[in-house]
């Protein structure tokens, strides 16, 4: 019956618009820059002060029959822009083309803050209010929420819409909080498997974010992050990464998950994100623990033109040799990503990344190394005087490698300039570790990393 009733509204759909093809069902690009993308939200920030404005406006809404519940009913006219109407609710199913509804094809409706507002003049829980997707008409736009990409559970992705439509809604009610970030991060696990091993978003309270869909990928997603209304939109870096995805999520009320909009977003690599897929608070790291990771400035061009001369001219050392054999010619993009607290501590040692080339090299008291880690991206940098000389020296806990990816932590002594290996292993045959640092000591899945004899330490591990 859903689907014959759905079949009667392209039907009419097609009608009302001239179309003579198909819908496509390419998701449509979000855009910062493109008013009709954003969410429809009101400028206004006080709920309490906009009802009585909007009576004035909407006074049919405030006189409704709210014994059994409300019906809101929402539709879409462009990817990311959400309307929304107030109905009394109603237990039978109502008919798409119903004329009540009918009646707000072109109109005015309100907006997500206008709609709590509203609500929250009824003395109505949450668990009353029924979230009713209505296809407009009038729009050629059809979201996510109606369309079957093959064996898809349209009930479930039907769920997942309204889960999300509702949160985004409530999230201006006086639970509603802005990520309550009192660290430098806040690191969020998707519920479901990553691409070998977990998916993770982590947001800086500076806005910036990374993300990182598993082991078994390289790509390592680096942007901003800002609140579109009640939205979280997270918009990649292009200079850095390549692309300018958008992402787009609704905050719970407390901020402990966050909950994913495939309607005006990108789709992420290696991974199916549905509507609604839940990415649940794991961790808060406090400053001390975090200041390292990665706390760089992914655009920096600090010292790179210096840094690309001295390439240039004297090479850089790689092992015992002294190489003046890199190709410089087509260098265009060379970044500073020396994380903050490191040049505080150290700071004769800068970190390049040669985008161009995904090459990363350390220059240290002026002379120039290859810094053989994956892409100029770390989990972790610290520094650490792990054989007691007192000389801090480099510490790096990342992931390398395409495909079959490695997890290693490795130390680069600062008075020899050698990279010594402290543990590496293969994600598709061993588990993964963790790694911790607490300004004194490196811990490696809790157990205190030393080094005597020549040789690292570390429990069972190594």
């Amino acid at each position: 019956m859903k689907k014959a009733v759905f079949m009667i509204l392209l039907a009419f759909l097609f009608i009302l618009t001239g179309c003579a093809g198909g819908v496509s069902t390419e998701p449509k690009k979000y855009s910062p820059e493109n008013a009709k993308s954003k969410p429809d939200v009101s400028e206004k920030t006080d709920p309490s002060a906009e009802g009585s404005n909007l009576r004035e406006v909407y006074p049919e809404y405030f006189s409704l029959d709210a014994s059994k519940g409300l019906d809101v009913i929402v539709w879409q006219m462009a990817a990311g822009s959400y309307s929304f109407a107030l109905f009394e609710h109603s237990e039978a199913p109502r008919d798409r083309l119903d004329p009540e509804w009918m009646k707000l094809a072109g109109t005015s409706s309100m907006s997500a803050k206008e709609t709590y507002a509203v609500l929250s003049s009824y003395d109505i829980v949450d668990e009353d209010v029924y979230i009713v997707p209505w296809q407009n008409p009038l729009s050629s736009y059809i979201p996510e929420c109606w369309i079957n990409m093959g064996n898809e559970d349209m009930d479930a992705k039907m769920e997942n819409y309204k889960n999300n439509v509702k949160r985004m809604i409530y999230a201006f009610g006086p639970a509603h909080v802005t990520l309550p970030l009192e660290g430098p991060c806040k690191q969020y696990k998707w519920e479901k498997p990553g691409f070998g091993g977990d998916f993770i978003i982590v947001l800086y309270d500076d806005g910036r974010y990374t993300y990182y869909v598993g082991m078994f990928s390289s790509y390592i997603g680096i942007g901003t992050w800002a609140y579109e209304g009640s939205v979280i939109v997270l918009t990649e870096d292009k200079a850095l990464c390549g692309s300018d995805y958008v992402f787009r999520f609704v905050p719970s009320s407390n901020g402990s998950a966050l909950f994913y909009i495939a309607d005006g977003s990108d789709k992420f690599g290696a991974v199916d994100v549905q509507d609604g897929d839940a990415f649940h608070l794991i961790n808060t790291i406090p400053w001390d623990e975090a200041r390292y990771t990665p706390d760089y400035n992914s655009t920096s061009t600090l010292h790179a033109d210096d840094f690309l001369k001295k390439l240039k001219k004297d090479g850089y050392h790689q092992g015992d040799e002294i190489r003046k054999d890199y190709n410089t010619g087509n260098i265009q993009n060379i970044y500073n990503i020396t994380p903050q607290g490191i040049s505080e501590e150290a700071p004769d040692l800068e970190i390049f990344l040669v985008k161009d080339a995904y090459h990363c090299f350390m220059m240290y008291k002026g002379e120039i190394y290859r810094y053989e880690t994956f892409g100029g991206y770390h989990h972790r940098l610290v520094l650490w005087d792990y054989d007691g000389n007192g000389v801090k020296d480099l510490v790096s806990y990342h992931s390398w490698g395409s495909g079959v990816s490695y997890l290693s932590v490795d130390v680069t002594d600062l008075s020899t300039m050698q990279t010594l290996p402290v543990i590496s292993r293969g994600v598709l045959w061993e588990p993964e570790f963790t790694f911790a640092f607490d300004g004194e000591s490196v811990y490696i899945d809790g157990e205190k990393l030393t080094y005597s004899d020549g040789a690292f330490h570390c429990g069972d591990l190594i």
